[in-house]
Parts: C-alpha cells; structure tokens; sequence
C-alpha cells in the first residue's frame, strides 16, 4: 500500500510538472505570436471586426480628437483621413471608430466607448446608409453576422487598449485555447489586415479607417446588384426603433457639448431603381433623418443627392472604392468648413 501511495504521488507530481510547463510553453508561444502580430485579438465581442478594431486602437494609443467617425462599415470605408483639412488648410486630428455590421442603436454606445479611451470630441461624424437601420430591436438579429455592442465587455476592451497588460491575459480570458491558436483563423484575419482589395479588408491606415481598392472580378454579382439588401428600402418604414436610436444619439451628443455632423453616403442608382424604383422609401428616408437633425438645430449632409457617384465609385450597392471615397472625404471637408 505504501508502495502504491507513493507512484500516486509521483504520478500525481509529474502531471503537475508536465502541466506547468505546457502553460508555460502556451504563454511563451502566445506572447511570440501576439509581438509578431500574429494572433487574433481577443474576443470582446465576437465580432473580428470590432475586436481587430480594439487591437488597432491599442497599437496607436488613440489621443484626444477634435473629429471622430462612428457607424458601420460605411463610416470604415468611406474617409480618407490625408483629406480632412480645416480651413487653413490643417489636417484636422481624426480617429475613426467605425466597426463592419454596427447599427444605428449601436452608435452611442460607440460614442461612449470612444470618450473612455480618448475624450471628448468636437465632432461626432456619422456616415451612414440605409443599411445602418435594419436591426435596432432589443434581441433581434439581423444576420448571423451582426453583434450588439450591448455585448461588449466594455472595461476589459478600455483596459487592454489603455494599459500594458499583455495581451495573452485577454485571449486567456475571452477566447478558447483552440481558437487562440487556430492556424485558419491566424491565416484568415492577417489576410484581412495586409490587403484592401477585399470587401471584408481590415488593413486600417492611421485613423483606423479602411479604403476598398477591390477588383471588379473579386466582386460577387449578388453583392454589386445588391440583392443581399434587396429588402432594406421597403423595411426602412418598419425601423422606427432605428430612428429611435439616431434621435437619442442626437440628443446625447447635444446634451454632453459635442456637435453631430450626419451625412447621407451615396448609393448606386442602379440598386435604387431595382429597389426602390419610384424613390419613395428613399425619399421619406431622407425627410425623417431631416425631422430628427432638425429637432436638434442640425442639418441633413445628403452627399447621395450632392455628388450623384457614377458606378466606377462603388464596389457594391452601398460601398465606394478608394476613389469614391476620396471624393466623399474632399466634399465631408468643405461641409465641415462651412463651404
């Protein structure tokens, strides 16, 4: 018996042995990984977008801004931030926000995490589209791609932006071990972080915003004609949670001292004439953000109506390439300027 109590020991020490130096290994590997950049970033919200996002934000520390963009993949997509100049000609300082598949009841929210982390802005831009107000209802999805940021771990996602804790204490925490160290899904997301000439890009330039040079050819026809959106226009009269959702925002900003700028992003005629051919949903879209602005002392930016974009500026039905971007950006600029 004594015999047998003491290989239990043994037995039972070296389990212990070998498990302390696979944690140890584990750490090693993932703290090589993450200094290389090669893991994914910790899971606040199950949304790689929004958590690649925080990981961007924690590499360039984002200061106090005196304009920052809130809103979906419109808002990531649509600034050039080389462009935004005030009237003297100055770079205007600039963070964007932005996250791929956040709605209009998402935005203050957005608003609030973005003054945790750097303060207090002047100007709160929102870009937006009518994709922005399909889902506000509490509990209700969109798709399988869309998360609330009403999920977010909100401190743990200011604290490993702002503080030196290493990362791999985050991954531990949010993330299984098997996805930490998923090859395939390592490869995926440094795919999306060195290219733009995917729709799903996530290489952000300095201001956290991301500019589509995508191939015509690596453009899914469903996604150009925009039938994945086919009934966004004729629900638009349904969202009044959304709209809800855009007048809080307002009133929030207005009651806290930071001005809102909204502007209508442009979108491709050819998906308004398939789904929305008399322009009725358009139109009253557009006289129910002007209702709500104006509430507010605020005016509607309409660049859809102002720049009339031809389709060598999209890469879908709601996204402008690079150049349509530029463009966008050049006319924000002088709307901000009071041209």
């Amino acid at each position: 018996m004594k015999k047998l109590a003491k290989n239990f020991k043994a037995y039972n020490r070296l389990i212990t042995i070998n498990f302390a130096v696979f944690s140890v290994f584990i750490i090693l590997l993932s703290l090589i990984l993450e200094q290389r950049k090669l893991l994914t970033a910790p899971q606040f919200l199950a949304s790689i977008s929004f958590d690649e996002k925080a990981r961007f934000l924690k590499d360039v520390k984002p200061k106090n801004s005196s304009l920052i963009a809130v809103g979906s993949s419109i808002a990531v997509n649509h600034i050039d931030s080389s462009l935004l100049k005030d009237a003297k000609g100055n770079q205007i300082p600039f963070t964007n926000f932005a996250s791929y598949g956040l709605q209009m009841v998402d935005l203050k929210d957005l608003v609030d995490f973005s003054v945790d982390l750097s303060g207090k802005p002047k100007t709160v831009l929102v870009l937006s589209a009518p994709v922005d107000f399909q889902s506000c209802s509490p509990n209700k999805k969109m798709d399988a791609h869309y998360v609330s940021l009403k999920n977010l771990h909100r401190e743990d996602a200011v604290n490993y932006i702002q503080s030196g804790i290493a990362a791999v204490y985050y991954h531990a925490k949010y993330q299984t071990l098997s996805r930490m160290l998923d090859p395939g899904l390592m490869l995926e997301v440094r795919r999306q972080r060195t290219t733009n000439n995917t729709l799903d890009s996530l290489n952000f330039d300095s201001s956290g915003s991301v500019l589509l040079e995508v191939p015509k050819e690596n453009i899914p026809p469903d996604r150009w004609e925009g039938k994945q959106w086919s009934k966004v226009m004729s629900q638009l009269s349904q969202q009044e949670a959304c709209y809800n959702s855009l007048e809080n925002l307002v009133n929030y900003t207005k009651q806290n001292g930071m001005n809102l700028v909204f502007v209508l992003s442009p979108i491709r005629q050819e998906y308004l004439s398939e789904f929305d051919s008399n322009q009725k949903n358009m139109s009253s879209h557009r006289e129910r953000l002007q209702l709500i602005l104006g509430k507010f002392n605020y005016s509607l930016i309409d660049a859809h109506t102002d720049l009339q974009l031809s389709d060598e500026y999209f890469v879908d039905a709601f996204h402008l390439n690079k150049k349509g971007s530029q463009i966008l950006t050049k006319y924000i600029s002088q709307k901000l300027n009071g041209v």
